[in-house]
């Protein structure tokens, strides 16, 4: 599995679960637990996810809110005024 598929698979089982495991995510994308640690450390400055001991939980999941970019709001391309 390539570094994108299991940043996808962390970020939708994060989604699903609200937290994970170091383990539970090593045995889930097939990786070494070093592996999952070192995504978590690519996935956390993009505010996705906090780590914490032994895993990681979902910044949804504490009640803040993703940064625009991970939740997909439109961009602003779809709020300029259309031509008449």
């Amino acid at each position: 599995m390539d570094s994108r598929a299991r940043h996808k698979t962390t970020l939708d089982l994060l989604q699903e679960k609200g937290e994970l495991s170091v383990v539970e995510l090593s045995e889930r994308t097939g990786t070494s637990p070093m592996t999952v640690r070192r995504d978590l450390q690519v996935l956390e400055p993009e505010g996705v996810l906090r780590r914490v001991h032994a895993g990681a939980i979902s910044v949804a999941s504490n009640g803040d809110l993703p940064p625009y970019p991970v939740r997909g709001w439109p961009s602003n391309e779809s709020a300029k005024p259309q031509p008449r």
